[in-house]
């Protein structure tokens, strides 16, 4: 507790820490010699941004049900702060491959890549969360008396049936948009031969043209039913862009993939609009508004999964036969063994 509450000086704190953190990330050791010494590095460098990650993302996702206790309003804001994240986070995508991509050309020095990465982006991500740090507040009635440091936070949320749906609602679309984008560039590259960057702009265009619309039908239609609606679009699509024929012209995958994103980006977006109400839900259940708690576990929850999902696509790519692109060398022809385990992996998530 603070004079200026609970959770904007977590927040201030960690977007200072984000561009050091993120130049950890993407510090240049590929000269380096030892190999253990990489690992290493890479391990802690990984630690800390997940660590100042976190102290941004619990704190934000609390913050999410405080900025306003009036329904219709917080409905609103959930809506608007998670599509324009939704379509930042896309257009980082689509910006990060350009500059990979003008860094393989030759285009760019490693050097400009780096500064660009961690300054560049650094700068994107933590100065609006300086702005939201100083300028928002939080409107939530705070509890009389303060709670004392308690692993029992990370199992209270659990008890609530409320928040346990709400989880699992929670991991299947962000799951599977962290399987899809770690396995895009593959299969963009090897499979059909299309453009990643187009990939990802359709995705976001998609995002964009949903605000609206979710603005429009969130205060009138149950949100469980918007998330669910466009569910079954987004796995037909998903059947499309996984089985989608080689050597054949490619526009039909944009189609696809502006479908998938129909579905799987309005759920996602849903997700933290239902959020709000789930704690409501727990403070009836518990007698105690426990905000951070609830979003703490669910950031937990998130990342301990997308650990695993992203360490899975990349064990179904050795276990398949995937041929890794050697330095300085021409994109080697892939088997069919590693195609179809990118496709499935495709239309599994």
């Amino acid at each position: 507790r603070s004079r200026w509450g609970r959770r904007r000086p977590w927040i201030f704190v960690g977007s200072l820490l984000l561009p050091p953190a993120m130049a950890a990330l993407w510090a240049p050791i590929g000269d380096w010699t030892s190999q253990t010494a990489k690992v290493w590095f890479v391990i802690v460098a990984h630690l800390l941004w997940t660590t100042v990650a976190s102290i941004v993302a619990v704190p934000y996702g609390s913050l999410s049900t405080e900025v306003t206790t009036h329904v219709t309003e917080r409905n609103r804001v959930n809506i608007l702060r998670l599509g324009f994240a939704t379509f930042s986070g896309v257009g980082c995508t689509v910006v990060l491959q350009t500059l990979i991509k003008a860094f393989t050309d030759g285009a760019i020095s490693s050097t400009v890549l780096y500064v660009s990465l961690f300054a560049g982006f650094g700068t994107f991500f933590s100065l609006p969360l300086v702005l939201v740090a100083i300028f928002t507040h939080e409107r939530a009635p705070v509890a009389e008396h303060v709670d004392h440091l308690d692993l029992r936070v990370v199992v209270s949320p659990f008890r609530i049936a409320s928040f346990r749906h709400l989880t699992w609602m929670y991991l299947c679309p962000s799951l599977t948009i962290d399987i899809t984008t770690s396995v895009v560039v593959f299969y963009v590259l090897n499979v059909v031969y299309a453009n990643p960057t187009v990939f990802s702009a359709v995705f976001a265009a998609v995002s964009l043209v949903l605000l609206p619309l979710l603005m429009r039908v969130v205060g009138t239609v149950d949100k469980a039913r918007i998330y669910r609606v466009g569910l079954p679009v987004s796995i037909v699509a998903v059947a499309g862009i996984a089985l989608y024929p080689r050597h054949t012209f490619v526009w039909p995958v944009y189609v696809f993939a502006g479908l998938f994103a129909v579905g799987v980006a309005a759920a996602q977006i849903m997700v933290w609009v239902i959020f709000p109400d789930v704690v409501d839900d727990g403070e009836l259940q518990q007698g105690a508004r426990n905000a951070g708690s609830f979003s703490g576990v669910m950031v937990l929850v998130r990342t301990a999964a997308s650990a695993v999902a992203t360490f899975v696509v990349g064990w179904v790519l050795d276990l398949t036969g995937y041929r890794h692109v050697e330095p300085g060398r021409p994109r080697p022809p892939q088997p069919d063994s590693a195609l179809w385990g990118i496709r499935l992996t495709m239309l599994i998530s």
